[in-house]
């Protein structure tokens, strides 16, 4: 049974995936797919543009293929969706891998400032910057698994089987706001603090962030990017810095020399912490505390050391832990990126094909945030996984005619009502972007 038809006729068309259907007619309303305008690939034209197969290849991953291969089976095949983007269907894997081949260097910056003009207008972290409020920044790196055969395939750390080749990816997450603002791709044995100057410098270039503005934001960064050299080049940019120390070994000496009748202040019943004594070979002023964490392997021992590194001001030991501690923010982003929308499985061949799609990916974890936000507040708690398996993929029909489409919802399902509501409140829409 269906929530509400508003036409039947002939043109009517079966999808597998209403809600995505009306979080296109939003994406339409907002011109979220510009950031694709300026992008041209030496391609022909015969049925389909380069710029429909890019559309289509974003929708594929909002609608959550873990492969390209899989959208031969979903998205390719749904008419519903198709006739919401003005099509007769959606591209098949092999249109959407040659088009992901036709990337390079050149093209794949082209895409980059598509997607940062679309963050500069649409991203609630950089409002807030721009309204002066403090914004906190995590950057990371992260493996993506591949064959040897892959453009940029070494032998470097990985999550996965040791001597798996691998690729990296580094991102930059305003974890507030679960926002992506940029991703790279690396070669497999490149270590993240290698390219950390280059990107920080481009991040401030592409987003126009001067020094007296670089205060306002608390760059949080593990261990490997926590060399004394990385904390002091990025505090005299501007930034304030919460960094874990990159040496686990003088955490622990440093521990060791902790006289016995110090005491260490609680901050949870498995962590404590302690102030210690600025770091010599940083080269700013700074306070460092020590944090010690009670082990879950037994061959490590009964506690854990690590060295918290910071030029936050007016900021306790328990709260600098309690702040750093936030960070598991963008490790589960990570996953999110890697499994929920795929970039783990989705393996290209060809370097700036694989760095496109990474981009890609970036914006569509941005799409479904930032339509995640128009929906009532019940479902805000939502990760991506739950929004795209409950609530894009709710099953219904797509009813086009001359002038425009409108979704029909299946009821059901638990979160149809709340799909209902925002199709009733949206305009009908012209077929296509």
């Amino acid at each position: 049974m269906q929530t509400v038809v508003y036409y039947k006729n002939n043109q009517e068309s079966n999808t597998k995936f209403a809600g995505l259907a009306t979080a296109l007619t939003w994406i339409k309303q907002q011109k979220l797919f510009c950031f694709m305008n300026h992008i041209r690939l030496p391609m022909k034209t015969v049925k389909r543009t380069p710029r429909s197969k890019m559309e289509d290849l974003v929708v594929g991953i909002m609608s959550g293929v873990k492969c390209i291969r899989d959208i031969n089976e979903t998205t390719h095949r749904d008419k519903g969706l198709a006739k919401v983007l003005g099509r007769d269907s959606l591209a098949d894997q092999s249109l959407l891998s040659e088009m992901l081949n036709k990337f390079d260097e050149r093209s794949v910056e082209k895409l980059r400032s598509g997607v940062v003009n679309t963050n500069k207008k649409k991203s609630q972290a950089l409002k807030d910057l721009r309204r002066g409020y403090r914004v906190v920044i995590d950057i990371d790196m992260t493996d993506l698994p591949c064959s040897k055969k892959c453009e940029g395939a070494k032998k470097g750390y990985t999550t996965s089987r040791k001597g798996t080749p691998v690729r990296q990816v580094s991102l930059i997450y305003a974890s507030k706001h679960q926002e992506l603002l940029d991703i790279h791709l690396h070669s497999g044995n490149t270590h993240c603090t290698d390219p950390l100057k280059k990107e920080i410098q481009g991040f401030e270039r592409q987003y126009g962030i001067p020094k007296k503005q670089r205060g306002k934001i608390t760059l949080r960064v593990d261990s490997g990017y926590g060399s004394d050299g990385n904390i002091t080049w990025l505090c005299k940019r501007g930034y304030r810095v919460l960094a874990k120390g990159y040496s686990s070994r003088r955490a622990a000496a440093l521990a060791r020399s902790i006289k016995p009748n110090r005491r260490w202040i609680k901050v949870s019943s498995d962590q404590y912490v302690l102030k210690v004594k600025q770091i010599k070979t940083i080269g700013v002023s700074h306070q460092a505390v020590l944090v010690k964490t009670k082990s879950k392997k037994p061959k490590e021992g009964k506690w854990v050391y690590s060295l918290l590194i910071t030029n936050l001001k007016n900021k306790g030991p328990v709260s600098l832990v309690k702040l750093y501690n936030q960070r598991q923010a963008i490790e589960k982003e990570i996953q999110q990126v890697k499994s929920v929308l795929g970039l783990k499985h989705k393996r290209k061949k060809s370097f700036h094909g694989m760095a496109a799609l990474a981009l890609f990916t970036l914006m569509a974890n941005n799409i479904l945030v930032w339509f995640k936000k128009i929906l009532p507040k019940s479902v805000h708690h939502l990760g991506l996984k739950r929004l795209i398996h409950e609530i894009l993929s709710i099953p219904g029909s797509i009813s086009g005619f001359a002038k425009g489409f409108k979704v029909a919802i299946e009821s059901q399902y638990a979160f149809s009502k709340i799909l209902l509501s925002l199709s009733k409140q949206q305009k009908t829409l012209p077929l296509g972007f």
